[in-house]
């Protein structure tokens, strides 16, 4: 049978554990703010010396890298365009390939569905069952 006092122990062994997760955090937040600093400073160095990397003797090999990005589609009208090009370019099965939704907006649309539905049994076509998670919200007192 599970007691208080063993609940009342784990529980301050979960917030003396919480609170040093927390301060390791700080601290983590605090030396990856000055790696972003020193990364930003060795580039424009770079960028002033005309060089796109430096090895230095003991230290490591720093290299500039450069790389292309866009955004998604935002719009309706956007998408249209956008798939439908892939389609014409890639056919059917590149359609189907790169077509997806994110993991956040197809768990709200499943959860939205349920709520409606009132029927938590009900499985969306081409999903598997839903896998219940449990999580513990601790609040430090």
């Amino acid at each position: 049978m599970v007691t208080t006092k063993e609940l009342d122990e784990v529980a301050k062994e979960l917030r003396e554990v919480v609170d040093k997760d927390r301060k390791i955090s700080r601290e983590l937040d605090e030396v990856k703010a000055q790696v972003a600093i020193l990364k930003k400073r060795m580039m424009a160095l770079l960028e002033e010396a005309e060089k796109t990397s430096y090895h230095a003797e003991g230290s490591g090999l720093c290299t500039v890298k450069s790389s292309l990005s866009v955004t998604t589609p935002k719009d309706i009208e956007s998408k249209k365009a956008f798939f439908l090009w892939i389609k014409e370019a890639y056919g059917d099965d590149g359609f189907w390939s790169y077509l997806s939704i994110n993991s956040q907006t197809l768990n709200s649309l499943y959860n939205s569905v349920i709520a409606e539905k009132k029927d938590p049994t009900f499985v969306m076509p081409g999903l598997t069952p839903p896998i219940e998670y449990k999580t513990l919200s601790f609040l430090a007192r």
